[in-house]
């Protein structure tokens, strides 16, 4: 993407950006450039604008042209042509910072150092600055938004998905651009949420300590518990959809079908299709489409031959019936993720449930503990400033130290935390399934999960675990590749 749009522009520009420097630097003239159906001439005109404001900010510099000043002073903003600045293009220097700051040192340090003049700058730099950064603001989506923060209308942007990513979307953008922004939200389902909507079983939660699992700019005081439950964690979300008034802007029973970028009119022409009866379809267009449907939003289904034989009932854990009847019934669960462990120990607890959980491989597992806040933490979360974000704090450094994360700070080695790790499996494990639990590649391959109770439940009499692939399901059950069959009259699958 990136070399594809730095031929096209590297092709089509002129071959001295028009870019000025004092005259005791030997400027090059203006260039005008060729017509282009990236509009470089726009790119490159906007861009210097932003850097002129940018830096003006920084060193006080007067800004040249449309964008302030009289053109006079000195300095990186007098430096550069005169531009169309109009509407809103002073975006905050963090991200200025971030996203478009020039690679070449020299000219970096016009920024970044408040100089008043222009250093002295070879035309090579120049020229490798000019055309990398134009082609970055060409191919970068957030160009087009910038492209339109200074015309009349608004700019309408559609999000699909109401889930955690969409509803923090749909925030933000509110915070940033106000009624500059139509934002509307997209959701397939009758209600928000996403995942945490979808996740309805027994011991659904977070396997990360809360106080990080929330926006930086809503901190909640009042979380009970080091790791939320699935009730909390849906609850938090949904205050946040009451709390900014985005409530309106959400659309529901509307599923994505597909998208057509219009060239003319710069804007998306999306096609949704409702979740009625009837399955209508309808077009929206928007100037800037989102897509915050999320990795976990489509069940993965196992691909096992006969399961559309299956009798009895069967379901993802993403699609939880609350109304089939466990109790009293044999039960089979397929996979040990995250997912599949956090469920076992509710299910298992059921009644009258025989639980059989087939696994294909082992795995590393460390201990989830969780624990209520005291009182006095959460009145200092709620009264004292800054307390709730020292905490969070710590939590990030905490975890930036751990061995898997940054290895300049390892406490010990990799070799060390596997043995560790495979140590706990060996004292929780029932010793028939040791061999089955263990892990055959190194730490660190796969996600490590959080054990809140899983290999308690396999010490269960009614509880069995089998390591064997299951290669066919028929109208009674599960068949492994071993030719053990399982009669059963509930599956469910987690993955």
């Amino acid at each position: 993407m990136f070399k594809a749009s730095f031929a096209r522009l590297a092709t089509h520009a002129p071959r001295k950006p028009s870019i000025h420097f004092p005259d005791r630097h030997a400027p090059h003239p203006p260039h005008s450039p060729a017509p282009h159906p990236y509009a470089p001439k726009e790119v490159v005109e906007a861009f210097q604008s932003f850097l002129a404001r940018q830096h003006a900010a920084a060193s006080g510099a007067p800004l040249t042209g449309p964008a302030g000043g009289d053109g006079k002073g000195k300095g990186f903003a007098s430096a550069l042509p005169e531009a169309d600045c109009e509407g809103d293009w002073d975006l905050p220097a963090r991200f200025a910072r971030a996203r478009y700051s020039p690679e070449d040192a020299e000219i970096d340090a016009v920024l970044s150092g408040g100089a008043t003049e222009a250093p002295v700058v070879t035309k090579a730099a120049k020229e490798k600055w000019i055309y990398f950064k134009a082609s970055q603001l060409v191919s970068h989506p957030f160009y087009h938004i910038m492209s339109l923060i200074g015309k009349d209308e608004p700019i309408r942007i559609a999000i699909v998905g109401a889930g955690i990513s969409g509803i923090a979307q749909a925030i933000r953008l509110k915070q940033d651009l106000g009624s500059k922004a139509i934002v509307t939200i997209y959701e397939r389902e009758w209600r928000a949420g996403g995942v945490w909507r979808d996740s309805q079983w027994a011991g659904a939660g977070v396997d990360i300590p809360i106080h990080l699992y929330s926006l930086y700019s809503d901190l909640n005081p009042n979380w009970k518990s080091v790791y939320a439950s699935q009730p909390e964690v849906l609850a938090y979300w949904e205050s946040l959809i009451e709390k900014h008034g985005i409530r309106n802007q959400i659309q529901y029973n509307s599923k994505y079908i597909g998208s057509t970028w219009l060239e003319d009119e710069q804007a998306h022409a999306i096609i949704f299709e409702s979740s009625g009866a009837d399955k209508d379809r309808f077009e929206v267009i928007a100037n800037v489409l989102i897509s915050a449907t999320g990795p976990l939003a489509k069940p993965v289904i196992p691909d096992i031959p006969g399961r559309e034989l299956f009798k009895g009932a069967s379901f993802h854990n993403l699609r939880w019936d609350s109304n089939v009847q466990l109790d009293g019934k044999r039960v089979a669960v397929l996979g040990n993720g995250s997912s599949g462990i956090q469920l076992v120990p509710g299910v298992a607890a059921r009644p009258g449930v025989e639980l059989i959980h087939f696994i294909r491989s082992g795995g590393y597992f460390l201990p989830k503990v969780n624990s209520d806040f005291s009182p006095l933490a959460l009145w200092a979360f709620k009264w004292f400033p800054g307390a709730q974000r020292l905490y969070r704090n710590y939590l990030f450094f905490e975890a930036w130290v751990s061995p898997l994360q940054w290895p300049p700070l390892q406490r010990d080695s990799q070799k060390a935390l596997q043995d560790r790790l495979l140590k706990y499996l060996e004292d929780k494990a029932p010793a028939e399934y040791l061999e089955a639990l263990t892990p055959d590649y190194p730490v660190g391959c796969k996600r490590v999960a959080y054990d809140a109770g899983w290999l308690d439940s396999l010490h269960r009499k009614n509880v069995e675990l089998v390591r064997d692939p299951v290669v066919r399901i028929s109208e009674t059950g599960l068949h492994t590749a071993s030719g053990r069959s399982d009669p059963t009259s509930r599956v469910t699958a987690s993955g």
